[in-house]
């Protein structure tokens, strides 16, 4: 196909929100930032519904201003929180009242496990804060048993401690399941502000807000997973000005001190989701790790600190991941995917089966940005994406065969500064075809190696096979939960390699 279009876009910027049918209290829902796409406001984000808590069997109570001795009864609280998180039994809930609770907390193997239909639950009240007691580096709440659920606390490291909250197993023999966190806020640690891992299954951190991890002298991730970990969803979070990355993924071999002789595996089945990630000191997210893991509908902005710094950065032995439905804005790289780095090389491993679909990744603000970045990749598919105003929209470095089946489908590549592609060589990709290309300053460019032309040469020299070069692009909605696509013309016609067949997911110019 040649020639010359006009393009009608249906832009969506909304995310997909889960159901459930517990609302968050009025104080623990997040404050929707002002941000503005192409002149107009997001929608509004809504909180991810907290989980159902099941009526307790019994009630105790822990206030800081309770008298010392007291029992757990509302009239005679705990003064001690440790005393009363060792106290709970099956069943229980513990109203945390509100106010500041120094020390170091354990929910250990002093404590008993919950269970599946009666778990333990620690809800705290509006103001109820827990802070270092002392000088020990131990985290400020450590979680250690299975079948707790621990709703609305705030942690305050107050720079003292390297982690906030750690949620791990005891031993690999012994790991941690079904810990269900909702509301916290952690806050002021050196390293971490909340740490998983190693050795937990099937749990849960929900509407929680990470922010103001590290400083001068401290580079802290707002969050950070480990090795043995299975099935953990993190939902509904707002994670900003932490000093390091947003969401840290660092490598299985990498334990955490303390857990340096135990061995670990790949994190598996992770779910990350319906969350915020702005203003972090380097990445959004960094996954250098991990199998099935699925990263939707998030809103990742203002990650320009750094000369490498991205939106979301995926490297290193991570593979079958899914990124489908985030609105990456402002960062030096919206999504950079790539070989991890190792000292020994032969362990320099290389994302493998990752899907790329229905993204939208935009900068207005910075120059010497770049879209979409593979370097050194295997099986990565890029379909359905708007990538917009970047310098580079899409950038693939490697010499012949280093990356391997790479394909870029019916994607739109808008107004691009300097460049719609650059590759090193024509073989960094198997499949680039069915693609719309809109023009930025000047004519629509595309280089590959030391050959820079416009993309309509480009496409009349049958290197773009079914692409088209669009003259106009109007945006009609904002709504990323729900893409339309290019020409919303549904044929029920699929495209070739990509597995979606039926009304709207395969619209594009390969219907045409």
């Amino acid at each position: 196909m040649t020639g010359r279009s006009s393009i009608i876009l249906v832009l969506t910027l909304a995310c997909v929100e889960p159901t459930g049918t517990i609302p968050l209290a009025a104080d623990r829902l997040l404050e929707e930032p002002t941000v503005m796409v192409l002149g107009e406001a997001f929608p509004a984000m809504e909180a991810t519904p907290s989980p159902t808590l099941p009526e307790p069997l019994r009630t105790r109570y822990a206030d800081p201003a309770g008298v010392p001795g007291g029992i757990g009864t509302e009239e005679a609280p705990f003064e001690d929180l440790q005393v009363a998180l060792r106290a709970l039994e099956p069943g229980d809930r513990l109203v945390v009242k509100k106010g500041v609770f120094r020390g170091h907390f354990a929910v250990d193997d002093l404590c008993q496990r919950g269970e599946e239909d009666a778990p333990i639950q620690v809800i705290a009240e509006p103001g109820a804060t827990l802070t270092p007691g002392d000088d020990q580096d131990v985290p400020v709440l450590r979680l250690n048993r299975s079948h707790w659920m621990i709703q609305g606390l705030d942690i305050d490291a107050e720079s003292r401690v390297d982690r906030a909250v750690h949620v791990a197993g005891i031993a690999s023999n012994s790991p941690a399941s079904h810990v269900i966190l909702a509301g916290l806020r952690a806050t002021g640690a050196r390293r971490v502000g909340i740490a998983f891992g190693p050795d937990l299954r099937s749990s849960k951190l929900i509407n929680a807000q990470i922010d103001n991890n590290g400083d001068g002298d401290n580079a802290a991730d707002g969050l950070r997973i480990y090795g043995n970990v299975d099935g953990l969803e993190l939902a509904g979070l707002r994670v900003h000005d932490n000093s390091a990355d947003g969401l840290h993924l660092p490598n299985h071999r990498d334990p955490p001190a303390g857990f340096e002789d135990r061995p670990l595996g790949a994190p598996t089945d992770l779910s990350i989701h319906s969350s915020r990630f702005h203003d972090n000191g380097d990445d959004g997210l960094e996954l250098r790790d991990g199998r099935e893991v699925e990263v939707q509908a998030l809103r990742v902005w203002n990650h320009l600190q750094r000369e490498n710094s991205a939106c979301i950065k995926i490297q290193g032995a991570v593979t079958d991941a899914q990124l489908e439905n985030n609105h990456l804005a402002e960062c030096t790289r919206a999504l950079w995917i790539g070989q991890g780095v190792h000292d020994a090389v032969a362990e320099a491993l290389v994302p493998n089966d990752v899907l790329v679909m229905r993204n939208y990744m935009v900068s207005q603000l910075a120059t010497r940005t770049s879209g979409l970045v593979l370097t050194t990749v295997k099986d990565v598919r890029v379909y359905h994406n708007i990538i917009s105003q970047y310098d580079s929209g899409l950038t693939i470095h490697g010499d012949e065969f280093e990356n391997r089946d790479i394909q870029v489908r019916n994607n739109l590549f808008h107004e691009h500064e300097v460049r719609s592609f650059n590759f090193t060589v024509w073989e960094n990709v198997d499949r680039f075809d069915y693609n719309a290309f809109a023009r930025g300053s000047g004519a629509a460019e595309g280089r590959v190696g030391n050959e820079q032309s416009s993309v309509l040469d480009w496409i009349n020299g049958g290197r773009l096979a079914d692409s088209i070069l669009a003259e106009a692009v109007s945006f009609m909605a904002l709504d990323l939960g729900n893409v339309s696509g290019i020409n919303l013309v549904d044929r029920g016609v699929p495209i070739a390699g990509i597995p979606i067949v039926g009304s709207a997911p395969d619209i594009g110019i390969a219907e045409k």
